[in-house]
């Protein structure tokens, strides 16, 4: 039998990897979903030294948002195309004298 727990919280943040894994992505694409500002993230990395390390973190709510902005709304099927091949003009088929003829 499965337990629930219902003292479960949610944490305030989600690191990159954590979002990765909930949405079974790589944490290459993560990080570029932030870099290209499509997820929302707030970088908790010290700006002081000399290189830029990337420290991401990431709201459950942010989360929430991108992937309802991703929803993808089911359309009515299209019907097949009824449009016909065009065919080619053909020249008329010649008898073999027509043919040798020509």
């Amino acid at each position: 039998m499965i337990e629930i727990n219902h003292n479960h919280t949610v944490p305030a943040f989600l690191s990159p990897k954590a979002v990765a894994r909930e949405l079974g992505v790589s944490l290459t694409a993560v990080y570029a979903l932030i870099q290209s500002g499509d997820l929302r993230a707030v970088n908790v990395a010290p700006t002081s030294g000399q290189g830029k390390k990337r420290s991401y973190r990431i709201r459950p709510a942010w989360l929430d948002e991108f992937v309802s902005k991703r929803i993808i709304q089911r359309t009515r099927p299209q019907p097949p195309s009824r449009m016909r091949r065009r065919r080619r003009n053909r020249p008329p088929e010649l008898s073999v004298e027509e043919y040798l003829r020509r």
